[in-house]
């Protein structure tokens, strides 16, 4: 309690420009951030794609948010027992707290169930992992690089090779943001390792919300160009607000407000297109 890891709600302040633990703010970025992964992103699209209508997608939505409850409260609590476990210092230094799971698991856990902690934290990257992969190759192979006539058609040997290539890109991309995150946390940044990866999303996800909420509120649509121009705009102002801390060496603006932003602006950009063409109204089933 002395820590105060006991603090559930964190009331004041209620908004904040800078900390985006506070209540409110958090509330704010957690539904911009839930608004663009659920319905903007192929590797959550893709899943609901699996139901066999759109109520049974929106009751997989709701059973999800549902079922984040239990889980983030079964998390908040382990953290809470380490805490109060660490509240004695141990035999062995921990100079990393995002660290102190693994450390756990290492002195503290029986060989069986260390292994099983282990498999479980792989087998949870790698159901993220491959989802991810697989989405983004069939994004490019059917939407961005469709096959043209004349060229191989095999979908199964383009969705191998462009996994491939999009495998190493992620890979350069991890190196890239770790080493990021060790510049600041140098820099003393506070920045947690939670914090960091959901940050990390409001680089592109501004934009594809923009694009969406543009097509779903109006009926022009905008030109070609225009919506390239404003994802273009909005994926820039992300990396910009991404990488400010530390070209600033402070957090001027705390990351649950980067998504609005660059939504906003990618939707304003898009919108000044016109391409003649009334489309219909959506259906909102």
């Amino acid at each position: 309690s002395a820590g105060e890891r006991s603090r559930i709600l964190h009331l004041d302040p209620l908004l904040s420009l800078t900390d985006g633990r506070a209540l409110g703010t958090a509330l704010m970025g957690a539904f911009f951030l839930t608004l663009a992964t659920h319905s903007t992103d192929h590797d959550m699209v893709q899943r609901l794609l699996t139901t066999r209508n759109a109520q049974g997608g929106s009751r997989a939505l709701l059973g999800s948010a549902l079922l984040n409850f239990p889980l983030t409260l079964l998390f908040l609590v382990i953290g809470t027992g380490l805490a109060h476990f660490y509240a004695t210092p141990p035999g062995y230094s921990i100079d990393d707290p995002a660290q102190i799971l693994p450390l756990f698991a290492f002195h503290e856990l029986p060989s069986g169930l260390r292994g099983l902690l282990f498999a479980g934290l792989f087998a949870a990257a790698m159901s993220s992992l491959d989802s991810a992969i697989c989405a983004l190759a069939t994004t490019y192979i059917h939407d961005i690089r469709p096959a043209t006539a004349g060229a191989p058609t095999d979908p199964l040997r383009r969705v191998r090779i462009s996994s491939a290539v999009l495998t190493v890109l992620l890979v350069l991309a991890a190196i890239g943001l770790a080493k990021y995150h060790a510049m600041l946390a140098a820099a003393g940044s506070d920045l947690s390792l939670v914090e960091f990866a959901l940050s990390s999303m409001t680089i592109l996800y501004g934009g594809l919300l923009g694009i969406f909420a543009l097509g779903i509120t109006t009926r022009r649509r905008g030109s070609p160009a225009s919506v390239v121009a404003g994802l273009v705009v909005g994926a820039g102002i992300g990396l910009v607000l991404f990488v400010h801390p530390l070209l600033l060496g402070r957090t001027a603006l705390a990351w649950p407000w980067w998504i609005p932003i660059s939504a906003t602006m990618t939707y304003a950009i898009a919108a000044t297109g016109r391409t003649g063409t009334v489309f219909p109204a959506a259906n909102p089933d």
